[in-house]
């Protein structure tokens, strides 16, 4: 077992290992981060409010997503807006099984109805890779 107690260490060594602690925090605040997938967003202003997920951005590597709860039957009409400068942009719908149902063209404007084939969440997804742009996506339910 290790004897965790400071107590019985000199002053010098104790310092050092306060030390050597204050650093592995300060090395594991900046490092884990950047083990995370958060992506890069440079200008970037993005909004998620109520149906719709759009952004705004001189530089985006990474995904953003929005959810939304739909029933087996229902039709959902999407709204698509894009603009692709540089990189690459997708803009896709997931299942509730994560599954992909459909996906819209980047650069491009368009309304799509899509016929849900199974109730839950459903998860709208943006993916980019070193692009500079903008995006829109907007739903509403049909029935």
């Amino acid at each position: 077992m290790i004897n965790l107690s400071l107590n019985k260490i000199s002053g010098q060594t104790r310092t050092r290992c306060y030390f050597t602690l204050v650093v592995i925090c300060v090395l594991s605040i900046v490092i884990l981060p950047s083990c995370v997938d958060s992506g890069t967003r440079i200008l970037y202003s993005g909004s998620k409010v109520g149906d719709q997920i759009s952004a705004a951005y001189e530089l985006f590597t990474g995904i953003d997503k929005k959810t939304f709860v739909a029933d087996e039957g229902d039709t959902i009409a999407f709204s698509y807006v894009s603009s692709v400068e540089k990189g690459r942009l997708k803009m896709e719908i997931y299942n509730p099984d994560d599954m992909l149902i459909t996906s819209f063209s980047s650069n491009n404007t368009g309304i799509r109805e899509l016929d849900i084939e199974q109730s839950g969440k459903h998860t709208v997804q943006i993916t980019g890779n070193q692009t500079k742009g903008r995006y829109q996506i907007s739903w509403k339910i049909l029935n």
